[in-house]
C-alpha cells in the first residue's frame, strides 16, 4: 500500500526502506554452524556417555555375581563360612580374656604395692601370690612400726582386708614381732 501524500522523492526512499524491512537477515557463517554442531554433538556425548559407562558397568558386576555363585568357587564360600565361625569364637575368648585382665591385679603392681608400704624396720619374709589374695609374712621391730606397715596397707588402692578369706595373726618372737597377713586383691 502506498501513501499518495508522499513526495515522489519520498516514495522511492519509503519504497527502499520498506523492502530492506521486509528481508530476513539470518546469514551464518559456515565456521559458526560448525561450532554449534560440534558443541551439540559434544553435549550428547556428554550425556550418554555416564549412561554407557554405568551400563557396562552393571554388566560387569552381574558377571561377576555368576561368576561367584558358580560350583568351581564353592569350596571358597565353606571356607569362608568357617572361617566365619571361628572368627566369632576367637572373639568370645578375647572378650573372656579382656575380662580376666580387667579384674586381675598384676603380680609386679601387688609386689610393688607392697614394698612400697614398708616401713624402716619392718622386713617381708615371705610374700605368697593367689589370683584373688596375697599373703605377707614379715617381721617388724616393735608394735608401732608394725601398726605404720598395716597402716599403709590399708591405704593402698589395690590391697584391701575386708575379704572372707582375710586374716591376720601377730606373734612376739624375743625383741621382734613376727606378723602374717592374707589379703584380698582388686580395688576398695
Amino acid at each position: 500500500m502506498r501513501d499518495i501524500n508522499l513526495l515522489p522523492e519520498e516514495a522511492r526512499d519509503y519504497s527502499a526502506n520498506t523492502e530492506k524491512s521486509f528481508k530476513p537477515s539470518v546469514s551464518m557463517s559456515p565456521a559458526a554452524i560448525i561450532a554449534i554442531i560440534i558443541a551439540l554433538v559434544l553435549m550428547a556425548s556428554s550425556i550418554a556417555a555416564p549412561m554407557i559407562y554405568v551400563s557396562y558397568l552393571e554388566k560387569t558386576i552381574e558377571g561377576l555375581r555368576n561368576k561367584i555363585n558358580s560350583k568351581e568357587f564353592q569350596e571358597v564360600r565353606v571356607v569362608n563360612n568357617e572361617l566365619g565361625s571361628v572368627n566369632g569364637m576367637l572373639n568370645k575368648k578375647n572378650e573372656i580374656l579382656l575380662d580376666i585382665e580387667k579384674n586381675s591385679l598384676p603380680v609386679t603392681q601387688a609386689i610393688t604395692s607392697v614394698k612400697n608400704a614398708v616401713p624402716k624396720g619392718c622386713y617381708i619374709t615371705s610374700l605368697s601370690y593367689s589370683n584373688k589374695s596375697v599373703r605377707i609374712d614379715g617381721v617388724a621391730e616393735n608394735t608401732l612400726v608394725m601398726t605404720e606397715f598395716l597402716s599403709s596397707i590399708d591405704r593402698l588402692q589395690n590391697l584391701r582386708r575386708s575379704g572372707a578369706n582375710d586374716s591376720m595373726s601377730f606373734d612376739k618372737v624375743n625383741d621382734a614381732y613376727t606378723f602374717s597377713i592374707t589379703l584380698s586383691l582388686g580395688a576398695k
